[in-house]
């Protein structure tokens, strides 16, 4: 008797502090060719103008790498790569991951080279030729853009926690059903040393 109570004991337990959980997961839906044409400062924020989309970034990687723009380690830029751009198709929220490489004064025992994962999202740009014909890029970055959906699958999950996870799980749900539509000054626009013509400078 004193087994079968300790065994109900256990089962009920394992019951009250089981659950299920909703775990967030990328799923691919398609790729194609983007060509970045511009890529610029305004507003303390980066914009870059594709082929396929223009793109807003605002994250603390983004500021960190409009300090770098605008400092005077560009001296030494030798050149930009974009090495991933992922668009989720039902929120225009974007991400993208950045690569300026540098020319290495000797001896230094540094990298020449600094990583910078972007947050940001897509946008609509009402005087986007007006841009490209002043701002564009001398020589344009080419990448892949992933475009990507958030699905969700139950598991089951042995935690006390709920309410935290549940909020957290509900804001990444959360987004913009369509990109913001801008129109930003050229005027105010800053070009990163080294990436762009001299037209409009």
């Amino acid at each position: 008797m004193k087994k079968l109570f300790l065994l109900l004991s256990t089962l009920f337990l394992l019951a009250s502090c089981t659950r299920d959980y909703l775990q967030l997961s990328e799923e691919k839906v398609g790729s194609k060719p983007e060509t970045i044409h511009s890529f610029f400062i305004a507003n303390d924020k980066l914009y870059a103008i594709g082929e396929q989309n223009s793109y807003e970034f605002k994250d603390r990687d983004t500021r960190i790498l409009i300090a770098t723009l605008q400092g005077p380690r560009m001296k030494l830029f030798k050149s930009a790569e974009i090495l991933s751009l992922h668009q989720n198709i039902e929120n225009n929220k974007a991400y993208s991951e950045i690569i300026l490489d540098f020319n290495k004064p000797e001896p230094t025992p540094f990298s020449s080279k600094i990583s910078f994962y972007l947050e940001g999202q897509t946008i609509k740009l009402q005087n986007q030729n007006e841009i490209l014909a002043k701002k564009s890029l001398t020589k344009p970055l080419t990448t892949e853009l992933v475009e990507y959906r958030i699905t969700q699958t139950t598991k089951r999950k042995f935690s006390k926690q709920d309410t935290k996870e549940g909020a957290t799980i509900g804001a990444l749900l959360t987004g913009a059903a369509v990109g913001a539509v801008l129109f930003i000054p050229v005027a105010i626009i800053a070009a990163p040393f080294g990436l762009l013509t001299g037209n409009g400078n």
